[in-house]
């Protein structure tokens, strides 16, 4: 058993379950984990029942059976007072509409299984569409490509409490197809060095090498603050830059020396 202030302190730290599921994965893991190192997830399993109540006592119980007869509910309050213990760090871990419709359950596993039957189908159909979500993303030219790429990370880290886990390739791919246009040549300077030097790119690399050609336009505008969302704050100027979009992909982009590098480091 924990210790009570140890016992306390984890339990604070578990976040609320979210109306919409979307932390379901986390929420499952840290109270499981919490239960049972409280040695109390037998519990949460609808095999386990709770002992039998022994039957009252005769006029003249002999010492055998008065001991017996506190043995037996001795266990039985044991049991309900863990499985209330439970049903506690259950309840005060999830929202008011979920503890309302859940008043029935009159066991932990009952409650357990209820909140566990709803969340898992309501998981399914929230990590479709943020699936969705993310591959939709799109930057478009006046857009700040740093804000972006910060959009998508953390679209892919809420995706990841739900238990979908994007791998490298995909996510890759999602971030360059939802680049302008203009980034289309270095995107390609920066897999056609990966497959010369034989390396497979990764995330960070396609990340770094975008944020670097975002800052270098940046900075060739003139607009070298790090802070800027766009390249059009000058009103007057924005046919003219517009315009320079269609070459500035393939005019003064990253070295190609400098995307090896960055790929081998």
């Amino acid at each position: 058993m924990l210790p009570t202030s140890l016992a306390a302190s984890s339990q604070a730290s578990i976040p609320k379950l979210a109306s919409d599921g979307s932390n379901w994965i986390v929420w499952k893991t840290r109270i499981t984990i919490l239960i049972g190192a409280k040695k109390l997830a037998r519990l949460l399993d609808e095999a386990t029942v709770r002992p039998p109540m022994p039957k009252t006592l005769g006029d003249k119980p002999s010492a055998t059976e008065t001991a017996a007869y506190e043995t037996a509910l001795e266990k039985c309050l044991e049991f309900d007072q863990s499985d209330m213990e439970v049903k506690h760090i259950i309840v005060s871990t999830i929202p008011d509409s979920l503890l309302i419709g859940t008043a029935k359950c009159t066991t932990a596993s009952s409650l357990w299984k209820a909140i566990c039957v709803e969340h898992e189908n309501k998981t399914k159909r929230f990590v479709v569409e943020m699936l969705r979500n993310l591959q939709n993303q799109r930057c478009s030219e006046t857009d700040d490509v740093k804000q972006h790429l910060a959009k998508l990370l953390k679209l892919r880290e809420e995706l990841t409490t739900t238990g979908k886990v994007i791998d490298e390739t995909d996510f890759t791919s999602i971030i360059t197809n939802s680049l302008p246009p203009s980034y289309d040549n270095v995107i390609s300077s920066a897999y056609a060095a990966a497959v010369a030097i034989n390396i497979e790119i990764s995330t960070d690399q396609i990340i770094s090498i975008v944020r670097e050609e975002h800052t270098r336009r940046q900075i060739s505008s003139g607009n070298s603050h790090p802070t800027s969302t766009a390249l059009f704050s000058n009103p007057q100027r924005t046919s003219s830059r517009q315009n320079n979009w269609k070459t500035l992909g393939t005019r003064a982009q990253i070295p190609t020396g400098h995307i090896v590098n960055t790929l081998r480091a």
